[in-house]
């Protein structure tokens, strides 16, 4: 199998999230990323705590180059990427170096925002952006007396932080009459204010700069009002720009960025965009949350998620520098159907804002304790109304420093930056005996980004090792060997990537070695299928496990054999052939189980192979259950002689399937002219009516109808990519019915009825098979990387 090849144009924070989220899901997709910058992958969000000399620029990296030749990624330091041949599916290099690609992704970031003023191009003057532009105002501001930072927003504040520690008199330059005047209202601007300026930094605002006086190195700026102030550095933080040159160049459609769509699809097909260069629905975004959740949408899109879209972002700001607790979200604007709250105690340099809309908040502000800052997020994102006591506890100052995390849901969000929720971080502690803030964040990655859930994370990491709080609704094992649940034993597999249940167990430090008759099987499903997902497996192959669906070894050492029987019907051939075989080997007779199955008992190991070849067993090899014959139901008990009924569309449908694994036993029954019959003991019923097919599920007992189709093609697709929905999603021996109560029979209608997700399924579903899927309509090209 083509191992597809991804090329991503840019090597900031987006590139790698989609790097690292797509190496996560995938071993077999290889990854090239072409960087303008020269150095390796660093840590942007941390460039502040550089420039602040809290960080050295080795702390910065965040991978090297052993690394990308292990994990069969191709970084390219220095490579400037300058144009995209579409049509050859190629992208040219500055260095005349052609690569070819199946996916491209624009992840070009953004240039800082330099404004057209006179004297930009003198000595002297800076943007803050990247690493070398810090190394540069690191190397500047040692032999300079007064530096002036040009914007009083988050980067401006983070960059004149990090300059005041050099002898320099550092002054930042505010349009607004304001810091941060996008964020903020006047009370929280002029507690950070009065702050920083306890640390050195001095502030001018209503100020708008109009030139940068000197001949060829800075000597000061002129401002609207004719005044103008003495400087020898000036660094401008104002803002971002998307960079567009590559893609308005390669006819990509663009506005105030790359345009891009719910799947990050830009104009052109194959190729997509992420990060600060897009524009998705009107709005672009340069905070690090919007950004990963772009990267994350675009990974499982291209691993064959095709459920996932990008909805947009909810905008908030955590001020990065060290000491000042500050959190921004929503909109603080005030009319008459809003109210506000507000705690500010200055004693001990606290501020709260909330503005409620009605029952709901509309923005908030927090300043000096940010320890509820994502749950005000939740809410001015989901616009949850809340009563009178849930908005005073909002505002309440706690006695106990870390209060309110005792009374936040484990689902919440703790690191939005790396979606960490507090059940994560409490898991984790609890559980590998953590003690330090390093250690949680090792473990989970959180406050690994931007550092701003810092002081949450530290909060429960207390709580949790004084025993204050418990992990919510804790999963159960999946058996005595292991602590691991399904969800979790799932995931450490696509981590480990063991070959056979053997090495997963030895690796996942199971208790008992040889594992038991749950974990075994299970073990052996899940890598069957993660193996196959991924491409390492081809519908060719066999793993080495000793578990097959119509071989069952029992308790005595003999095994017990089930006969394939075609749309549930006992042919007489088949009747004959049992015969012979029961008289050669002196076995007992057979019998028919409750889901229609031929079950031949007490066959010796010596007799397995050639038992098989007379009955036309498959001496298949894989792990997991299998669909039972499909049975065809008949309104009348007396037919017309050969009438064919509802043998031929059982035929039809079952066949494809019948030598692929389930998760548990499936049995599927097949009906001509009545309703679903009560207490039929199966899981599913297709029902052929005059001028429709339906097909309805037991679900809690009953049977609910899950969808129908005017014609036999089109609910035989429904039903293929039902099923392997099942296979994909089902933990091991979970019923289709608790299957169907876990995922809720809308979550499943929805993935079922969206066509681009239900040719996916298809699709994967035939790869599985050694006879492609017989289906209608093909998968558009470009769909998933495993083709």
């Amino acid at each position: 199998m083509k191992k597809q090849h991804v090329v991503i144009i840019g090597g900031g924070p987006a590139a790698i999230r989609l790097m690292e989220q797509l190496r996560e899901r995938s071993a077999r997709v290889h990854i090239s990323i072409f960087s303008k910058e020269k150095t390796l992958p660093y840590n942007r969000i941390q460039l502040s705590s550089y420039l602040n000399g809290e960080i050295t620029e080795e702390g910065l990296t965040t991978y090297t180059n052993k690394w990308f030749h292990q994990n069969n990624v191709s970084f390219h330091p220095g490579e400037t990427v300058e144009e995209v041949l579409k049509e050859e599916k190629k992208i040219i290099t500055a260095g005349g170096g052609e690569h070819s690609y199946d996916y491209l992704v624009f992840a070009t970031g953004s240039s800082p925002l330099i404004p057209p003023v006179e004297g930009v191009e003198k000595e002297g003057v800076f943007p803050f952006r990247t690493l070398e532009d810090c190394r540069r105002l690191v190397d500047a501001a040692e032999h300079k007396r007064r530096i002036l930072v040009i914007g009083g927003g988050l980067l401006g504040l983070e960059a004149a932080n990090g300059l005041s520690r050099f002898e320099a008199e550092v002054t930042v330059i505010q349009r607004a009459d304001n810091i941060m005047d996008r964020q903020l209202d006047r009370q929280s601007a002029a507690m950070l204010q009065g702050k920083l300026e306890r640390r050195g930094v001095k502030f001018l605002l209503g100020k708008a700069v109009t030139s940068i006086l000197g001949l060829r190195k800075v000597a000061g700026i002129s401002f609207g009002d004719g005044t103008h102030m003495e400087a020898d550095m000036v660094v401008f933080a104002i803002g971002i720009r998307p960079q567009l040159k590559l893609a308005e160049a390669s006819s990509i459609k663009t506005n105030h960025g790359v345009i891009v769509n719910d799947r990050m699809e830009t104009s052109e097909k194959h190729i997509y965009a992420i990060g600060e260069c897009i524009e998705h629905d009107g709005r672009t975004y340069g905070l690090v949350q919007p950004v990963n959740e772009q990267a994350d949408v675009l990974a499982r899109r291209l691993s064959g998620e095709h459920k996932a879209y990008y909805k947009g972002s909810s905008t908030s700001a955590k001020l990065k520098i060290s000491g000042v607790e500050l959190f921004s979200v929503g909109s603080l604007s005030e009319d008459e159907a809003t109210k506000s709250w507000v705690l500010h105690d200055e004693e001990n340099e606290l501020y709260k804002k909330i503005v409620f809309r009605h029952k709901t908040v509309q923005g908030a502000v927090l300043y000096g304790n940010t320890s509820n800052s994502d749950l005000l997020k939740s809410l001015v994102m989901t616009d949850k109304p809340i009563n009178a006591s849930e908005k005073k506890q909002l505002l309440s100052a706690s006695s106990e420093p870390f209060g309110f995390l005792l009374e936040m849901p484990g689902s919440d969000t703790v690191c939005a930056c790396n979606n960490v929720n507090k059940n994560t971080i409490i898991q984790a502690v609890q559980e590998k005996e953590l003690t330090t803030l390093q250690e949680v964040k090792t473990c989970t990655g959180a406050s690994t980004s931007c550092g701003g859930c810092s002081s949450m994370a530290e909060g429960l990491l207390k709580l949790a090792c004084e025993g204050k709080v418990e992990a919510e609704n804790k999963a159960e094992a999946l058996c005595d060997c292991t602590g691991l649940d399904h969800p979790a034993l799932i995931s450490r597999l696509m981590e480990v990537k063991p070959s056979t249940p053997e090495e997963a167990m030895k690796a996942l430090n199971w208790k008992t070695p040889e594992g038991c008759g749950m974990c075994r099987p299970a073990i052996a499903y899940y890598l069957y299928m993660i193996q196959m997902k991924q491409g390492e497996l081809s519908s060719n192959e066999t793993m080495p496990f000793t578990y097959s669906p119509y071989i069952s070894l029992e308790a005595d050492g003999t095994y017990t054999l089930q006969p394939i029987m075609k749309a549930g019907i006992i042919s007489p051939a088949l009747i004959k052939n049992l015969n012979t075989v029961i008289e050669k080997h002196q076995l007992s007779n057979f019998h028919i189980t409750a889901g229609g199955r031929i079950q031949l008992p007490y066959v010796e190991d010596k007799d397995v192979v050639e038992v098989c070849d007379s009955l036309d067993i498959p001496l298949l090899n894989f792990p997991g259950f299998q669909m039972t014959a499909v049975q065809s139901v008949f309104k009348d008990q007396i037919r017309e002689r050969h009438h064919p009924g509802m043998v031929p569309y059982a035929l039809e449908l079952e066949e494809p399937v019948e030598a692929v694994p389930f998760p548990d036993t499936l049995r599927f029954v097949m009906l001509e002219g009545f309703s679903i019959l009560e207490g039929n003991h199966v899981d599913a019923g297709l029902l052929r009516m005059e001028d429709k097919w339906e097909f309805h599920i037991y679900f809690e007992e009953k049977p609910v109808l899950l969808f129908s189709t005017p014609t036999f093609m089109e609910i035989k697709e429904y039903i293929w990519a039902l099923l392997q929905y099942y296979r994909e999603t089902a933990f091991f021996k979970e019923s289709f019915a608790g299957w169907c109560g876990r995922m809720t029979i809308i979550h499943i209608r929805e993935g079922i009825f969206d066509p681009e997700t239900r040719e996916q399924l298809l699709h994967q579903l035939s790869a599985c098979l050694k006879k492609p899927l017989p289906y209608h309509f093909s998968v558009p090209e470009g769909s998933t990387i495993h083709e």
